[in-house]
């Protein structure tokens, strides 16, 4: 994924990949509590093997459209993954309580990542994780390389 330089959705167990089209560039922060995980015992904690395939829209939406999108899809893996480190669920908190407008663990873990409305709270939230938690990773970047958009919805 991170060698793709842009969002991607992975359906199975990772074989089926699809671009996501026109994803605007969002803030983001993308945090880790340096707790490994294993993605093998991940998968084998994985008790409901049997949900519908994911739907992805694609096309341009406005940045709050992309937010609803990406609120009606899911990560099957976040589950067994919290379960086995219960740190994932600490940082998807925090992220949470920085105000991120969407949360989601990344894969089968142990990186979360938020996405922020503005370069500017993106920015505090990273100060604040960094000083609250000195011992996770914490890197401000965007979604997908390029300008922000403004903060101005569609």
């Amino acid at each position: 994924m991170c060698l793709e330089g842009q969002p991607l959705v992975a359906r199975g167990i990772g074989e089926d990949i699809e671009p996501v089209t026109d994803f605007p560039s969002f803030p983001m922060l993308i945090v880790n509590p340096l707790k490994a995980v294993s993605t093998p015992v991940i998968f084998k904690r994985l008790t409901d093997k049997t949900k519908p395939p994911l739907l992805m829209l694609q096309g341009r939406q406005s940045r709050d459209g992309w937010i609803d999108v990406l609120k009606a899809l899911r990560n099957d893996l976040e589950p067994p993954a919290r379960d086995l480190e219960p740190d994932i669920a600490a940082v998807s908190e925090a992220l949470d309580l920085t105000g991120a407008s969407f949360v989601r663990m990344s894969g089968s873990g142990a990186s979360c990542f938020g996405l922020y409305a503005s370069t500017e709270a993106r920015n505090e939230a990273a100060a604040v994780l960094s000083r609250q938690h000195p011992n996770w990773y914490v890197l401000a970047c965007n979604s997908v390389h390029g300008e922000e958009e403004s903060n101005d919805r569609d």
